[in-house]
């Protein structure tokens, strides 16, 4: 009798014990497989994230609110310091010149979206280079008029030690390097990687980290964020004498202003040199956009 009950309660306790293991394995995969929803969920919404993070950054609409029935003209500014430093002007042009109720400005758009735009004829202004729209004239049919440019300008690599011709590959593979998140930009990307490839470095030997722009390019060196920046800058710019530079690559063609002939009439163009002249006489002799060469007759 004694091992019966002995045997009864051995039994009771083996299927005890394999139905807590099988509740802990269930417990186990249950946690898992949270942790796993979880995790995709923060993912997706991750990317959804960087999605409307981007589509913020590249584009904006705003209302010139003196005639919300007018037309929505768009502006292509090439990158965000633009947009920040002509917005106003162009919204003020936009209620002087009237008939205008909104501006779609866009900036940092890759070429085929500005291509697409260019080509459907559907920006009214534009910032691009004179080779980029050649590349479109089939196509634009003369639609725009360029009416004014900016200098022909260089792209350098600014050091905190001399960069000199036969030791650039140990100075590259061993510092960071500062470019532009831009990588349309010739003088503060395309230039400084090819001239990198040029000395035997590819980009994946380096440590690159990207700025928004040239202002935050030449902060990151000063604060030794980085050791090496690309920029269109030169080092005479710095007041501290410890930093050398070296020019990359050949001459890059300035930026230019194109207006579509749709959109020109003398009021017009009188309210946009006003726009670009105000640009240029506020910001620093420094700034590339400071000088500003005009190559139509506007506003006599």
């Amino acid at each position: 009798m004694n091992l019966k009950a002995g045997m009864l309660n051995n039994f009771r306790l083996r299927v005890g014990a394999s139905r807590f293991f099988n509740n802990l394995i269930f417990i186990l995969i249950s946690f898992l497989l949270c942790v796993f929803i979880i995790s995709t969920f923060l993912t997706e919404v991750k990317v959804l994230n960087t999605y409307i993070e981007e589509k913020e950054i590249n584009e904006a609409f705003l209302p010139t609110e003196c005639d919300e029935s007018g037309d929505v003209i768009k502006i292509y500014l090439r990158d965000k310091n633009n947009y920040e430093a002509y917005k106003d002007l162009f919204l003020s042009m936009a209620c002087e010149y009237g008939h205008v109720g909104g501006i779609h400005f866009m900036w940092k758009n890759s070429w085929a979206e500005i291509k697409e735009n260019l080509v459907t004829n559907d920006l009214s202004i534009a910032l691009v280079r004179p080779e980029e729209m050649e590349t479109l004239r089939a196509f634009v049919q003369d639609n725009y008029l360029g009416v004014a440019h900016y200098d022909d300008y260089n792209s350098y690599l600014i050091a905190t030690q001399p960069l000199r011709e036969k030791n650039l590959g140990t100075i590259f593979s061993l510092n960071k390097i500062g470019l532009l998140n831009d990588i349309n930009s010739r003088s503060g990307y395309i230039e400084p990687i090819e001239f990198l490839n040029k000395h035997g470095v590819s980009a994946d030997q380096i440590k690159i980290v990207q700025y928004r722009d040239n202002r935050n390019l030449l902060c990151a060196l000063k604060e030794s964020e980085v050791n090496i920046i690309g920029t269109y800058l030169d080092a005479s710019l710095f007041d501290n004498q410890n930093y050398y530079d070296i020019k990359v690559g050949s001459e890059i063609p300035g930026l230019k202003w194109y207006v579509n002939k749709k959109n020109i009439s003398e009021d017009f163009l009188c309210s946009f040199k006003k726009v670009l002249t105000t640009v240029a006489k506020n910001i620093s002799p420094n700034n590339y956009f400071h000088k500003i060469n005009w190559t139509a007759t506007v506003c006599k």
